[in-house]
């Protein structure tokens, strides 16, 4: 996200093959590979996401203004919420929120916020409302058999790839799963789904959705006639729909080079079976799962012109360049004494 990088790039899912070394990358790794992109000073937070420890996070809003000397970003991940939706849902969720207004409350107060620059965002939503979860460990594994290599939600791995299209339309046809994709081309992805398929074609930085059977997206109740939008374009036309932005961000995701031979959907209210998410989680195409709020406050936003809609990848990239990941801490001399002082 500093980078502004989409999902074409970077990490697929919890656990994935690189297609060019043909190794595993397993959880460990992947959690690794994370917390290398996270400031040293908040690496804690990640521990502290937990029922019973997270008022630390809270707690430690009370010290920022010790760090302003010597920082000019600071960062703060309230976990808390993500992890007590999983547990708990929607009320959980919001208890989590309030939790978590009372500490800023808390910090602004005690005059920690002072003179700062204050940008709060989610990195997703979630399906929390009457849930139902599909253990697609088991479900998939029986069904495909020796066909599979690896699975990890989103992705699919197959031992003989030649065979995608035949098994994602059996996975379609003999399970619950919502949709299944497969990427055709660098210029042509695939969906297949219980009422027919639909295909997206790319055409430099512009895509068109085209559906066969029933529409599943139901663009067409939005005017949509088959024509090729931009990026920018489809998240204008469809941020308010059920399924915002799906064309794009689906066509992005399996230009990935780590992306599954089969990508699968589970949109809510169906969700992946988590051994810590039994009430809610954050993996479909809906709006309830896609979008989020951005609220930014301070100096240095003064005279940022108003946004009626974003991509989260380009928040900072695009929109609020003046806030600068990269700057350099600088840091209190030390020295050493070999006598005491006078």
């Amino acid at each position: 996200m500093r980078q502004g990088l989409d999902n074409s790039e970077g990490i697929v899912g919890w656990a994935y093959i690189e297609h060019e070394t043909g190794d595993k990358v397993g959880l460990v790794k992947v959690f690794v590979e994370m917390m290398s992109q996270v400031s040293r000073l908040s690496r804690n937070h990640f521990v502290f996401q937990y029922p019973g420890v997270n008022h630390l996070v809270g707690l430690s809003l009370l010290n920022i203004g010790r760090y302003w000397e010597t920082h000019d970003v600071l960062e703060v991940y309230w976990i808390n919420s993500d992890t007590i939706g999983h547990l708990g849902g929607q009320e959980a969720q919001l208890q989590s929120l309030q939790h978590f207004d009372r500490y800023l409350g808390r910090a602004a107060k005690a005059g920690q916020l002072g003179g700062a620059n204050l940008v709060l965002y989610t990195d997703h939503g979630s399906t929390l409302d009457d849930a139902i979860v599909v253990e697609y460990q088991s479900l998939l594994p029986d069904l495909l058999g020796d066909d599979l290599h690896l699975m990890y939600y989103p992705n699919i791995y197959l031992t003989e790839p030649s065979k995608k299209v035949e098994l994602a339309q059996e996975i379609i046809a003999e399970t619950s799963v919502d949709l299944t994709i497969i990427r055709e081309s660098e210029l042509k992805v695939a969906g297949y789904f219980s009422g027919g398929s639909f295909e997206i074609n790319a055409r430099g930085d512009s895509y068109q959705y085209i559906y066969h059977g029933i529409d599943y997206f139901g663009y067409d109740q939005l005017g949509y006639q088959d024509e090729f939008l931009s990026k920018e374009a489809w998240l204008a036309l469809t941020k308010d729909h059920w399924y915002p932005t799906a064309i794009p961000s689906i066509f992005t995701l399996l230009q990935n080079p780590d992306a599954g031979h089969i990508v699968f959907v589970l949109n809510g209210p169906q969700i992946p079976y988590y051994l810590l998410g039994p009430k809610g989680h954050h993996a479909g195409l809906t709006r309830d799962d896609l979008l989020v709020s951005l609220f930014v406050k301070g100096p240095a936003f003064e005279e940022l012109e108003p946004m009626d809609e974003f991509w989260l990848h380009e928040a900072f990239t695009k929109h609020l360049p003046m806030v600068d990941f990269e700057a350099k801490p600088s840091r209190e001399r030390h020295s050493l004494r070999y006598s005491y002082p006078h």
